[in-house]
């Protein structure tokens, strides 16, 4: 496929594949033709990614909190959680056990429905272990 490049006054050449155009940065196609034409291609780069623009995205001015003895006093309304929303302990797993978990002994079986493997279950385990001694006994 041919790619055409076309150049203009003060903008950003114009090529086929849109690359120029939707990222700010010259494409191969506009390379090739710099170098034909001698042309600098650093003036196609989008200011955006000039050094003088990453550097400006840092020089801000930065702020500790300080130390907490040192806060103006808060007078607002006491804000705290919901009483059923907090928990004590660890977070119930809802994940359900698969092949891997009960051959390596993982699998919390909890009731008969989840002792007995699904047709799934039983396709790939018969299917990727027949020659694998390990797994018969």
């Amino acid at each position: 496929m041919k790619y055409e490049v076309t150049f203009s006054e003060n903008t950003m050449p114009v090529c086929t594949c849109q690359k120029p155009q939707l990222t700010g940065i010259p494409c191969n196609h506009v390379l090739a033709v710099c170098s034909k034409r001698n042309l600098n291609e650093t003036q196609y780069v989008s200011p955006f990614y000039s050094l003088q623009a990453y550097t400006n995205t840092w020089t801000g001015e930065w702020h500790s909190f300080g130390n907490e003895t040192d806060w103006p006093q808060y007078y607002g309304p006491a804000i705290r959680p919901a009483p059923g929303s907090i928990n004590r302990g660890r977070r119930k797993h809802k994940r359900i056990p698969m092949v891997m978990d009960i051959m390596e002994g993982r699998a919390r079986v909890r009731n008969k429905q989840a002792r007995r493997p699904s047709k799934q279950s039983r396709m790939a385990r018969n299917a990727g272990m027949e020659n694998n001694p390990r797994y018969f006994n």
